[in-house]
């Protein structure tokens, strides 16, 4: 938990447009394709959906996932993983912590 919370203050990107999306999408979906794994990917900015992929054999429910990890991300302003580290190191779920 504390490296992460170290990276979170320490990676700030000067700037982050659209095309940047694009490629960071791209390079992680060929990697996906490349290794064979199921992935759903979404890139949101400023709450727009610059990049989006979904695998032929991941399933559209992967999207629900995705949702849940992008509300924790708007509600806490941290990443989703950060979170779940915070919790697990007070040995708590979200929902004993939040009630959600």
């Amino acid at each position: 938990y504390k490296e992460l919370l170290k990276e979170d203050s320490e990676i700030i990107l000067d700037s982050f447009m659209n095309k940047d999306a694009f490629i960071l999408g791209k390079y992680i979906s060929e990697i996906a394709i490349s290794k064979n794994y199921d992935v759903a990917i979404r890139i949101i900015k400023n709450n727009n959906i610059v990049f989006e992929y979904l695998n032929d054999n991941a399933l559209f429910n992967n999207f629900y996932w995705i949702e849940k990890k992008i509300n924790v991300v708007k509600r806490f302003d941290k990443s989703s993983a950060l979170i779940a580290y915070k919790l697990k190191s007070e040995n708590l779920t979200f929902d004993e912590k939040y009630g959600d």
